[in-house]
């Protein structure tokens, strides 16, 4: 789990669990982008897991070591960080929101971006966000990405660049990466509701940013339509 901005993080599934089971505290909002098991399935398992009554000490210590290690240094961040914002919340459950996004090359990642970016800026407004998908490289980047390129007015490779700077394995696939160029000649604009942007001058970032975002997008669906009636025949 690496921090990204204030009240901002990116992280994998294994980093959301331990949130999502009540093993580590101070993130208030999750953002899933892939299928997440339910919660009293995660709790049994990690107690299944925790001790193996079979196993000798020395079998127990050479399996314990074999699994990756959290960042503790993340988490005792990110604690600290929640409980001087509001300590409250130190104790609340995480909301969540869940979009069962498949890291491939046919997903339509700009159907989901726009919810995606308000649940993010609502969760910063209220606490802390962790954005995770399955390893934290390419889903989460993703949508990451796209959340700095419309709240700081960055262009895609900007904004991925600056996203690398705080987790440096972080890589969209390119199906993602050429939507997010969408997104960028939209003039970062989701679901058809323009957001005003600063001048910056870039002309696509006027008054037919949202006529652009959606010629782009049906561009893309044609294209990506193309493809897979391409597969099947």
């Amino acid at each position: 789990m690496k921090k990204v901005r204030d009240g901002l993080y990116i992280g994998s599934a294994e980093d959301a669990e331990m949130f999502l089971c009540g093993e580590k505290r101070g993130v208030t909002h999750i953002l899933s982008l892939e299928k997440v098991r339910d919660i009293r399935l995660l709790k049994k398992e990690r107690r299944r897991n925790r001790n193996h009554p079979k196993l000798s000490k020395l079998q127990q210590a050479l399996l314990d070591s074999s699994k990756p290690k959290p960042d503790d240094e993340a988490f005792r961040n990110v604690a600290r960080e929640l409980l001087a914002k509001c300590k409250d919340a130190a104790v609340a459950k995480p909301v969540r929101k869940v979009f069962l996004l498949e890291d491939t090359m046919e997903e339509d990642l700009l159907a989901c971006l726009g919810e995606c970016l308000d649940f993010v800026e609502k969760g910063r407004e209220d606490g802390i966000v962790l954005v995770h998908c399955g390893a934290g490289i390419s889903r989460s980047a993703a949508v990451i990405t796209a959340y700095l390129m419309q709240k700081e007015n960055l262009l895609r490779d900007e904004a991925l660049a600056s996203l690398r700077e705080c987790s440096p394995q972080v890589s969209p696939n390119d199906n993602f990466m050429l939507q997010l160029q969408i997104f960028e000649n939209a003039g970062c604009v989701c679901g058809g509701k323009k957001r005003k942007m600063p001048d910056s001058g870039r002309t696509d970032a006027g008054n037919t940013a949202k006529t652009i975002y959606w010629r782009s997008c049906e561009l893309w669906r044609v294209a990506f339509e193309l493809k897979v009636y391409l597969n099947i025949h």
